[in-house]
């Protein structure tokens, strides 16, 4: 597996605590139909000692929280910087009327890297920390290890061991580029309340076993 992680300015580094360390309730879960999902890969090796290595492409998938969040009757957003916004879900809404109104978005492979600062290498990626782009800028990233394309990799390390190459040489002092193992259900608790978007989209966050590399700032926990 390979990561690498690119530096940025101080100046906008705060907001990032409240993405990746934070994360919103996403109740939108309709998929969208806008933007045809397009995910990056990342190279997987499993070895034995008795059958030597084996490689895999595992694709990846952009966390709910960053993506477009729009209503299914058009293009209007449902949430806007820290809000939700649309009269179809406001901040005093039933999740449940919310999650049948508003729908996530896909990401194209052009959108990944010029939006959200996720670039392909040749056996990884590249997360850049804060990407300008036509709408605004974007801060950080988390990605989430596929077994297809709508089901989470589910890692099972028992009397196994486990390894990465992240390249962390171009981040600053205080900053923080990671790879956890988090809980989360295997299809994203698709066809639950009103989910439709499912892992494809990245949602469920914190439900079985899965991997994503995120980014944050230390200096301000």
């Amino acid at each position: 597996m390979r990561l690498s992680f690119n530096k940025t300015t101080f100046s906008i580094i705060s907001t990032l605590l409240l993405l990746s360390n934070y994360p919103i309730n996403v109740y939108s879960q309709q998929a969208g139909t806008y933007e045809q999902e397009e995910k990056p890969t990342i190279t997987l090796k499993e070895c034995t000692i008795s059958g030597g290595c084996t490689s895999t492409q595992a694709k990846l998938t952009l966390d709910s929280n960053w993506r477009w969040i729009h209503e299914t009757s058009g293009y209007s957003n449902c949430y806007t910087g820290d809000k939700w916004t649309s009269s179809q879900c406001g901040p005093s809404s039933d999740p449940g009327q919310c999650a049948q109104n508003c729908a996530l978005e896909g990401v194209s492979a052009q959108k990944y890297k010029d939006t959200y600062g996720v670039e392909q290498l040749a056996n990884g990626v590249k997360l850049n920390f804060v990407t300008d782009h036509e709408y605004g800028t974007n801060i950080g990233s988390r990605l989430y290890v596929m077994e297809n394309d709508d089901k989470y990799k589910m890692f099972y390390l028992k009397n196994r061991e486990f390894a990465i190459d992240v390249d962390v040489s171009n981040l600053f002092c205080g900053m923080n580029g990671a790879m956890y193992f988090v809980e989360m259900d295997e299809y994203g608790g698709k066809g639950l309340n009103q989910n439709q978007a499912g892992a494809k989209y990245g949602t469920g966050m914190f439900v079985y076993l899965t991997l994503y590399p995120c980014m944050m700032c230390l200096s301000h926990l």
